[in-house]
């Protein structure tokens, strides 16, 4: 099977994958989360043979998902293709980490994909290796693809398949990984707050936080967590040991210098008047 994570937007890939299911006579596994399990009729007709819903959480626990369902042999899956930005591409690239004995054509951010092209050249120190779409010698095909590049999948509402209920492995359940799967969809301009002192400013940074759909994580919190997309941090006075390590562009607003954070980011803002400054964020 080709299996097709059809979150942040990536239904539109459905057509791709059952274009490339057809050619190589495969099927093809769309898998979505518990909130959009209501839209599981609608990716069959757009060429899902069975729908997986999973009750997953963080991308952490979605990279679980993918990893055990490619070692896995039911149903047996070939590839993956995931939506390219920020989160599908970290997504595809935790997996080919978790399982390189596994991994064989490995591609981000293609504009095009099929039969003949679907293979690629990857690097093994000073060898190479080459590896078609289809499975050989149990090697999975792992590609993100720009949505913008594919053409708006045909739906045919007679089609018939199957809906399953997928698991999040255990193992994974406390997985570092600090992009909630509510927020996957806004992940191609993606923004953690990353709160420390702020004693009279929890309702402004809400606020901020609602306004650019931003997720709040506690300074106290974010020892040994992986921050992926853009961060800003609000006087955050930590030393770097203790910091999350940071996957995007960092820009601090602290009240005083010193901050051990700065030494760290894109941009640092010193001001006496950090509340003001937050409320230029708003309209």
């Amino acid at each position: 099977m080709i299996a097709v994570l059809v979150e942040m937007g990536g239904e539109r890939m459905l057509g791709k994958a059952r274009e490339l299911a057809d050619a190589q006579g495969d099927q093809v596994l769309a898998v979505c989360s518990e909130q959009n399990k209501v839209q599981a009729q609608r990716y069959i007709s757009l060429g899902a043979d069975e729908v997986m819903v999973v009750d997953a959480e963080s991308v952490g626990e979605w990279i679980g998902v993918f990893v055990d369902l490619l070692k896995g042999e039911k149903p047996r899956v070939s590839g993956l293709l995931v939506p390219s930005n920020v989160t599908g591409d970290l997504i595809i690239g935790s997996i080919s980490s978790r399982i390189p004995e596994k991994t064989g054509s490995f591609l981000v951010g293609t504009e095009s994909l099929n039969e003949s092209n679907a293979a690629k050249i990857i690097p093994l120190s000073e060898q190479t290796i080459t590896v078609p779409f289809s499975s050989i010698d149990g090697k999975k095909s792992l590609f993100s693809l720009k949505l913008n590049s594919l053409p708006e999948p045909y739906e045919d509402t007679s089609r018939y398949g199957k809906v399953t209920m997928g698991t999040v492995p255990s193992t994974m359940k406390q997985d570092r990984f600090y992009i909630p799967s509510n927020q996957m969809n806004n992940s191609t301009s993606f923004l953690t707050i990353l709160k420390g002192k702020s004693e009279g400013l929890e309702e402004l940074i809400g606020k901020i936080a609602s306004k650019y759909n931003a997720v709040i994580l506690n300074e106290a919190d974010s020892p040994g967590r992986v921050v992926y997309g853009n961060c800003l941090a609000i006087n955050v006075e930590s030393q770097p040991r203790e910091l999350p390590q940071f996957n995007g562009d960092l820009i601090t607003v602290n009240h005083e210098k010193g901050a051990p954070i700065m030494k760290m980011a894109s941009l640092s803002l010193i001001t006496s008047d950090v509340e003001g400054l937050l409320k230029s964020l708003l309209p």
